[in-house]
């Protein structure tokens, strides 16, 4: 039989941590979501940290051209459907 389980590895929690991380720079949180999510950020990073997964003065979100192994271009960093916004200066 198999076990068709979805499965969590500690790589996806890094991702998922560079994700919030990124988001977050991005301006993709409301004002009054940010405790909620700083919280699950901390404990993320917490649980990451006593795994040995990522050191405590590890950077996050500096290279903000890349979730993971996925590059994102300039054109990638707002959404095109949106009127009157532009990536663009």
């Amino acid at each position: 039989m198999e076990n068709n389980q979805p499965t969590l590895d500690l790589n996806d929690l890094r991702i998922l941590r560079e994700i919030v991380s990124q988001c977050s720079q991005r301006g993709a949180f409301r004002a009054e979501e940010f405790t909620t999510i700083g919280n699950v950020y901390d404990k993320l990073t917490a649980f990451l940290e006593m795994s040995g997964s990522i050191k405590s003065d590890e950077p996050v979100g500096e290279d903000t051209t890349t979730i993971g192994q996925v590059p994102l271009t300039d054109d990638q960093d707002a959404p095109a459907n949106l009127e009157g916004v532009s990536n663009h200066d």
